[in-house]
């Protein structure tokens, strides 16, 4: 092991390190590795993907390019009654099919002793709620604010430069942010649509169609300790890759 980690340090390629190994012991066949149980493997043996976890709201996103083998790194991140970050868990994943995701709800059900989560955040993957309504049936699942915008971004940018001296990008915003009450947000989307003429717009018709899903408003009752969005989980990816791992990190460096 300390002779395959100073090749690793020295950045030999890790398909290379394998083959040196397999000759040594006369084949792949009698190289000894083992894997936790919990871990899904593929056809041949390895592991796709690793879960891990340090222990209301909850945030749920992934990052791609952290490591070696360009696979998506998940974060589970939430606050703790200081409004400061809390790390929930990890897991670096295969794939992002449904079928992954269940692995990793799973695992992370059985960590947290069965509990869930009161309130998850996620983005538009349509992979996460399908595994999340399976293992937390009773935790609400909130769609990130942001992400819900960018996906349509591109048709509200053209609406903030047609209507851009009425100044229908701050009154949209104030919209989506400053009701409190879930009547105070049909009322001011619907003078919204009046002032703008925008009843017959296939953007804002979508928007609408998921608002139970994303607008603020909609969530006043339960506690999502003022998060709206995954911003949380973001700024924590942006931690991880600036001080601790790249593209190029093999997966035992990762690890620690």
């Amino acid at each position: 092991m300390e002779f395959i980690g100073a090749m690793q340090d020295s950045r030999v390629p890790q398909h290379c390190i394998m083959d040196y190994v397999s000759e040594m012991h006369g084949g792949p066949e009698n190289v000894l590795v083992t894997a936790r149980h919990e871990e899904p493997l593929d056809k041949e043996g390895k592991i796709i993907s690793i879960f891990w976890s340090h222990a209301n709201a909850v945030t749920f996103d992934t990052t791609h390019k952290t490591n070696l083998y360009d696979k998506p790194l998940c974060m589970l991140v939430g606050a703790n009654h200081h409004l400061q970050c809390a790390m929930f868990g990890f897991a670096l994943l295969g794939d992002e099919t449904v079928e992954t995701f269940e692995w990793v709800f799973s695992a992370f059900k059985t960590c947290m002793g069965g509990e869930g989560p009161k309130v998850m955040l996620t983005d538009q993957d349509p992979a996460m709620p399908v595994a999340l309504r399976k293992f937390f049936p009773n935790t609400i699942h909130k769609l990130c604010l942001w992400h819900v915008q960018n996906r349509f971004i591109k048709f509200l940018n053209e609406l903030y430069v047609r209507f851009e001296e009425e100044d229908f990008k701050s009154q949209f915003q104030s919209t989506m942010h400053h009701p409190l009450t879930v009547r105070e947000f049909e009322t001011a989307w619907a003078m919204m649509l009046d002032k703008f003429h925008l009843h017959d717009d296939v953007t804002m018709k979508n928007l609408y169609e998921i608002r139970e899903e994303w607008i603020p408003a909609f969530f006043k009752q339960d506690y999502c300790e003022v998060m709206v969005s995954t911003q949380r989980s973001e700024s924590m990816n942006k931690l991880v890759k600036s001080a601790h791992v790249d593209e190029n990190t093999p997966l035992h460096e990762f690890a620690k």
